[in-house]
């Protein structure tokens, strides 16, 4: 009985991979025929046949994904810290103005670094 089961298993293994392959090759037939109506893609950063005008647009949107991402770290950091100094609070290590301290800091230390990030974009000429 035991060498049954194996013809079989080999069986619905090929049904399976054989079902696989026909919805591939469906999905691919489907999928070529929908590309004659897809839109051409386009420069980044606009519509420029300029190879140094197309490098400038490219090194301003990594600017622009760098400054977003220097934004987003500073977020983090300063996130932190601030449930670190609530934890010292809350176990009694240090008082609560230092905890109101911390957040005050960490409040002007984001406004700081959004307002630094926003020249930096304004001074590259980003728009996002």
């Amino acid at each position: 009985m035991k060498n049954l089961k194996k013809p079989l298993n080999v069986f619905k293994k090929t049904k399976v991979r054989t079902a696989t392959l026909l919805l591939s090759t469906i999905c691919s037939v489907q999928a070529h025929a929908a590309g004659g109506s897809l839109p051409s893609a386009d420069v980044p950063g606009g519509a420029s046949s300029d190879y140094i005008a197309t490098g400038k647009n490219i090194v301003f949107g990594v600017a622009g994904v760098v400054i977003a991402a220097i934004v987003l770290a500073a977020f983090v950091v300063v996130s932190q810290n601030t449930i670190a100094a609530y934890n010292n609070w809350r176990n009694g290590k240090s008082t609560f103005f230092d905890l109101g301290l911390n957040v005050a800091v960490a409040i002007i230390l984001i406004i700081a670094v959004i307002w630094i990030m926003g020249t930096a974009k304004d001074s590259f000429g980003l728009s996002f």
